[in-house]
């Protein structure tokens, strides 16, 4: 899946990218991780949702759908602009060549929410 990075992001495409929280979520998953499947990684974020450990995230609704958002909307914006490298065939993700553009944002905005 590895591709070269790509030219520098505009401030307002990361803007836009990191203004829908499931992104900045999965971005800072992807930040401790590496790599993950879309399905661990819509289980954890619906874990985070509905604030329960992942252990304790039964199969309902929740991860199914925020999966769906994951593969239909989400993903797809951050591969367009290099931040991941997605590959739905095998729903895999992983950081990408403009990750390290983001991180130091994602990190901020780690610190804020811990708060």
């Amino acid at each position: 899946m590895s591709r070269s990075r790509t030219e520098t992001l505009e401030f307002s495409t990361i803007a836009f990218l990191l203004a829908s929280e499931t992104r900045r979520r999965t971005l800072s998953r992807l930040r401790t991780v590496g790599r993950t499947t879309t399905r661990d990684l819509g289980h954890h974020l619906a874990a985070i949702e509905r604030g329960i450990d992942f252990a304790d995230l039964e199969a309902a609704e929740g991860p199914r759908t925020v999966t769906i958002e994951l593969h239909h909307d989400h993903l797809p914006r951050l591969d367009e602009h290099g931040v991941v490298e997605y590959d739905s065939a095998e729903s895999q993700v992983e950081t990408g060549p403009n990750f390290e553009e983001v991180a130091p944002i994602v990190q901020r905005f780690e610190r804020t929410d811990s708060r």
